[in-house]
């Protein structure tokens, strides 16, 4: 795993996949400590060239 440490950006990255009917923004996404450095969260990464979103809706593949 590559944490974030020193003012680097973490490589690793969490998502939140959220439940139907509920707001993005109603989930806490703040940075996550672990160990001397920190795991961030995405709203959408990359798996095998597909765009992977929070929401699981394909429409950021699509427009890519």
């Amino acid at each position: 795993m590559h944490i974030g440490e020193n003012g680097k950006e973490s490589k690793t990255e969490a998502v939140v996949f959220k439940a139907a009917e509920t707001n993005y923004n109603d989930y806490d996404t703040s940075a996550v400590e672990v160990g001397t450095g920190y795991i961030t969260y995405t709203k959408t990464f990359k798996y095998l060239g597909l765009i992977i979103s929070h929401d699981l809706s394909d429409m950021s593949d699509i427009e890519n």
